[in-house]
């Protein structure tokens, strides 16, 4: 990530220099990056965020695919690579703030199906959008937060214990 450099400030102007910086860090376009992991043995997974939308490439014996993936929101997009659904295999989620009033997190989940070799988007059990995601991993779950009714409520996805 690109860090801007900031000019030192006189004691006088500390406000008009923080606000300056703070400025200056916004402005930096923080949302051109690639994460680079390996989903299984032998595959390489790249995602590249490029304003709203991230370029998925995946390598490996099977050759090279690539496909993009666009975003409806003017968040900036984070990417985050875990075992969402405990099969062992690397996947990742795309997230941002809602564009409302930015007090919630919205997710778009893509796990690794080894049989396609390809990340397949996870569709949430309850709800219509994955909100404020957490992993338990003790009982194997995927916390999301669902809106009924104007209320906020949790809601739990199970993931079996896969036989190899």
């Amino acid at each position: 990530m690109l860090y801007p450099k900031v000019a030192k400030c006189g004691s006088w102007a500390v406000f008009i220099c923080v606000a300056t910086a703070a400025a200056m860090q916004q402005s930096v376009n923080a949302a051109d990056f690639a994460t680079v992991f390996t989903p299984a043995r032998g595959l390489k997974a790249t995602l590249s965020v490029r304003e709203q939308q991230v370029e998925l490439t995946v390598t490996g014996p099977r050759g090279r695919s690539s496909e993009t993936l666009p975003f409806e929101t003017e968040q900036p997009l984070r990417i985050k690579v875990d075992d969402y659904n405990f099969d062992g295999h690397k996947d990742f989620s795309v997230s941002h703030v809602d564009d409302g009033k930015g007090t919630y997190d919205l997710y778009d989940i893509y796990v690794y199906a080894p049989k396609s070799g390809k990340f397949e988007r996870l569709a949430p059990t309850c709800g219509e959008e994955f909100i404020n995601v957490r992993l338990d991993r003790k009982r194997r779950a995927l916390i999301n937060t669902r809106v009924e009714n104007y209320r906020f409520t949790s809601c739990r996805m199970t993931f079996q214990r896969m036989l190899k």
